[in-house]
């Protein structure tokens, strides 16, 4: 099955709602888990890993992840962000990753 390519703008939007969704429910999560999110509702569309980790981070550091915060993980290889909510609901941004 050929894949259909993503505007940017419709990427920001889609990790937008998904990153969203994981926050409506309180979930921590990683930009894998936002990228296997949307490749399961969207298998038509090619769905690029670094972009979406790219758009997460974006996200943290515009202030649009109101009481997440994030911390590498090091239960996971390669130690990824995870977003978690924060117990005091600061928004923590990510400098220089």
């Amino acid at each position: 099955m050929d894949r259909n390519d993503v505007t940017q703008v419709d990427m920001k939007s889609l990790v937008f709602l998904q990153v969203d969704a994981f926050m409506v429910e309180g979930d921590s999560f990683t930009a894998h888990d936002v990228t296997r999110a949307l490749r399961a509702d969207n298998p038509s569309l090619e769905i690029d890993h670094q972009v979406v980790r790219t758009e997460v981070r974006a996200l943290l550091n515009s202030g649009e992840m109101p009481g997440y915060e994030c911390a590498p993980d090091a239960t996971l290889p390669g130690r990824p962000l995870r977003y978690t909510p924060s117990d005091d609901g600061v928004i923590v941004k990510v400098d220089g990753l």
